[in-house]
């Protein structure tokens, strides 16, 4: 697992719980549709700031975003 596998999945899942299409959200978080999916897909680093960003668009916290789901 990557160490971004975690935050990955919780933005694609916390987007769709709230309804949010890519280009929705990508534009509530100020960043490019081609960005997000990257994010999303694993082959991009966002920067803490960003995720602070996402975060708050999601109504959640950086912590909730990167603490893994354990099954």
């Amino acid at each position: 697992m990557s160490a971004i596998q975690p935050i990955a999945d919780k933005i694609r899942l916390y987007r769709s719980e709230n309804a949010l299409s890519q280009q929705d959200f990508a534009t509530q978080c100020g960043i490019s549709i081609s960005y997000l999916s990257q994010i999303e897909n694993e082959t991009a680093n966002p920067s803490l700031s960003l995720l602070e960003k996402i975060s708050s668009v999601l109504g959640t916290t950086v912590g909730e975003l990167a603490t893994p789901e354990y099954r």
